[in-house]
């Protein structure tokens, strides 16, 4: 009766690191193609970075296109829409790295996922095997809550950064508006997460090892 386990689970474990391995590389394919297209827009592609008002100290939740800069002569045209925070979405002469990275929160944040995934697949097959503790399942998990955390960083200091660029050169007509930092929080659980695991990994080989010399 015990015959077929071992090769089910064997299945099992293929299965389970075949559609992480594939995960990882469409996520990393995802972001090289965001990034790659963000470049790529066509003249008078515009680019959308996160703003608030100086002299408003409140915007309504359902603001849309409450200024419109079209026609300034000079002036590229404007909009302010509401995204989460307001994005001030400016168009014509934007340069292509501006608009790459000011969609530094999707391309970044996927590359970034897609290479954390990959880094743990090893650790997914050793776990699945049966040895959670295998030597080198700690700095992956050290490596992958790295990786992660960089690209948390990329994908919401970017967008900010652009900002500060594109901001100066929109028409006083169209309102006073500078950069803001409203980052989202939850990726950080990830990155504790896996922090945490890598911590646990480690010292359960340490212990696992002490065992074993006491034997």
């Amino acid at each position: 009766m015990e015959a077929p386990t071992a090769p089910t689970r064997r299945a099992g474990v293929a299965l389970l690191v075949g559609a992480a391995t594939v995960i990882g590389l469409l996520g990393i394919l995802a972001g090289i193609a965001a990034a790659i297209g963000a470049g790529a827009a066509g003249a008078g592609s515009g680019v959308a970075v996160p703003v608030v008002s100086k002299a408003q100290a409140d915007v309504p939740d359902n603001v849309s296109a409450v200024v419109n800069g079209t026609g300034l002569p000079g002036r590229a045209p404007v909009s302010i829409t509401r995204q989460g925070p307001l994005m001030l979405s400016v168009y014509e002469d934007v340069s292509a790295p501006t608009r790459i990275l000011a969609r530094a929160d999707v391309w970044a944040s996927a590359i970034a996922a897609g290479a954390a995934v990959l880094i743990l697949v090893p650790v997914l097959r050793s776990t699945a095997s049966r040895d959670p503790f295998a030597p080198r399942n700690a700095p992956r998990l050290a490596l992958a809550a790295a990786v992660a955390l960089v690209g948390w960083g990329a994908a919401a200091l970017l967008p900010v950064a652009v900002a500060g660029t594109v901001v100066p050169g929109v028409a006083a007509e169209a309102g006073a508006w500078q950069p803001v930092f409203r980052p989202d929080y939850w990726p950080v659980g990830f990155v504790v997460a896996l922090a945490v695991l890598a911590f646990a990994t480690w010292h359960g080989r340490q212990l696992a090892a002490d065992t074993d010399g006491l034997v």
